[in-house]
């Protein structure tokens, strides 16, 4: 084997400027768009970001995702809602992230395990196009053009420093880069939950990087263990009664569930299929919750999963790198497999793989790699290949720019998920275009067969707020009480729908009907002094009758 080549700073130079032009190139034609969907939760209409100086109102409301929150409110103590700024953070994060990826793999190749690679010699080189591929993928878009989703860039930004520093500690020895990463992990805990998976990254580099576990495995345990003490303390405070009720966790969230399980074995399917075919992407994908284990689609999933796994242990013999972003694919995924939101039961997004874009796009390096052995050949093959993921990225950006474009590609690549035409028409909406948000509520209706016990409860408050958005816009009155009364049929718990009602009741002198349904708001909102208040008017519009004490 040829010598290996001295590492050169200027290429690392080089490195970053082509990152720096190049992300902001393909990046460029979002920094024109709008807020889009929950960015107008997260950044417009939330008051937290406000002031970021009231940090206590920030962690209330980002609880664990506290500094994505500070990064929001710095962003409009900068420059109010101008949307160019918070792009700007955005693809600033991104960049960096770039770089790590770089990095991080340049700093793997000093590791005991890979001294004698094959690609040692071109470490450099093979980086270079890692970083690249990371930063050009089309899967990417979506963690980066999508202004909310901040908080899984930040998060794998901690991520990829914790790894770097743990690592070089490791080489070099160093007591200060170990507690540099101790602390980028803890920082990195209130940014996403991600973060979480990072002792078992750490464990399995130790296992292929450092001589495996062996006889001396208590020796490889050992400098990965406080990482795992420092998982197991915080959550624990976090979601223990007193500290979860205060941060707003409560209940919110649940360890696991078979049917999300099973159904997650055919989102890594797709998964996989993006991450090598980036083509046709959408935000929603509308997977349906699998209820059987012997569904063929599942079997399928399961034996391609298994195909996968036992490809990264074979080649952990050949090369230990290829094999380590085999593993590192599903522990990075492990998080959104296993952990299921009671709040949202999201099966698949796209900045899901965000991080597990670490993994892919060294694989994808040291595969160019190891097929062109010459150097030109590779950077012919590899400045083609990050051309054509370039030009997808930039093509895929177009659909960040408008929410209303955003929504009808939604609609036009997924036309049976009723919540397209839902986003869709609150879009319209939001731009005073009620004709047309009128008709995509209609149009998502029609996907409703008048069944509410054959509907998921995130179905059901779906078509109920389909529904109570018609109720606002129909131009018939007669039709809109029928939609409120079948929005409250659908679902009966969702006070938003009982609220909407109770007030057009009452703005209509429906003042019988009225008492009824802000009676029933009090169920739900029995401290609501605006509740309340309109409660005892609509009585006091009734002859005889008198507010109740």
């Amino acid at each position: 084997m040829s010598p290996s080549r001295p590492y050169d700073p200027f290429q690392t130079f080089l490195t970053v400027l082509v990152i720096i032009g190049l992300g902001s190139a393909i990046y460029s034609n979002v920094l024109c768009g709008e807020f889009i969907s929950d960015d107008y939760i997260t950044i417009v209409d939330n008051p937290a970001v406000r002031d970021f100086r009231n940090i206590p109102h920030i962690f209330h409301a980002f609880n664990t995702r506290f500094l994505v929150g500070v990064s929001f409110a710095l962003n409009y103590a900068a420059s109010g809602l101008d949307v160019p700024g918070y792009h700007v953070v955005n693809i600033a994060v991104h960049l960096m992230n770039s770089f790590l990826v770089y990095i991080f793999l340049l700093i793997l190749f000093k590791t005991p395990a890979l001294q004698n690679n094959i690609l040692k010699n071109r470490a450099q080189d093979i980086a270079f196009f890692a970083g690249l591929i990371f930063l050009c993928h089309p899967i990417q878009t979506q963690g980066v053009s999508y202004l909310t989703q901040r908080a899984v860039a930040l998060g794998t930004l901690f991520y990829l420093l914790t790894l770097i520093y743990y690592l070089k500690a490791r080489v070099e020895n160093s007591g200060l880069d170990y507690c540099t990463a101790g602390l980028a992990f803890l920082t990195g805990m209130f940014c996403k939950e991600m973060i979480l998976t990072v002792p078992l990254t750490l464990l399995v580099a130790e296992w292929f990087f450092f001589g495996g576990f062996g006889k001396a495995w208590r020796q490889r345990l050992k400098p990965v263990l406080p990482f795992f003490l420092l998982v197991g303390v915080l959550p624990l405070l976090l979601l223990q009664d007193r500290f979860g009720s205060a941060l707003g966790l409560k209940g919110q969230i649940k360890v696991f569930s078979w049917p999300y399980f099973l159904t997650e074995l055919n989102v890594l399917r797709t998964y996989l299929r993006l991450l090598v075919f980036p083509v046709n992407q959408m935000h929603e994908y509308g997977y349906p919750v699998v209820q059987r284990f012997a569904e063929p689609g599942t079997l399928f999933s399961i034996g391609l999963l298994a195909a996968v796994v036992g490809m990264g242990l074979r080649l952990y013999q050949k090369n230990r790198l290829l094999s380590f972003t085999v593993f590192w694919f599903f522990i990075t995924t492990s998080v959104e497999v296993l952990v299921v939101s009671t709040v949202h039961r999201a099966t698949i997004y796209e900045h899901w793989l965000y991080l597990p874009m670490v993994g892919f796009s060294i694989f994808g390096a040291v595969g160019l790699g190891l097929l062109c052995r010459e150097e030109e050949r590779l950077k012919r093959v590899g400045f083609f290949l990050i051309f054509m993921l370039s030009v997808l990225t930039y093509q895929r950006n177009f659909v960040w720019q408008n929410e209303i474009l955003f929504w009808e590609d939604g609609i036009n690549k997924a036309p049976h998920i009723p919540h397209v035409y839902l986003a869709s028409g609150v879009a319209y909406q939001r731009k005073h275009f009620f004709s047309q948000a009128y008709q995509k509520y209609r149009d998502g209706l029609r996907l409703y067969d008048g069944h509410p016990e054959r509907l998921t409860p995130t179905q059901r408050r779906i078509y109920a707020r389909i529904l109570n958005n018609l109720s606002l816009l129909s131009p018939d009155s007669a039709e809109a009480d029928d939609y409120f009364k079948e929005a409250i049929r659908i679902d009966s718990h969702n006070s938003l729908e009982h609220n909407s009602l109770a007030f057009y009741y009452y703005q209509n002198g429906q003042y019988r009907q009225a008492v009824e349904a802000f009676t029933m708001l009090l169920d739900y909102h029995p401290e609501d002094p605006l509740v309340r208040r309109y409660l005892d008017l609509s009585y006091q519009a009734l002859k005889g009758f008198r507010p109740p004490r």
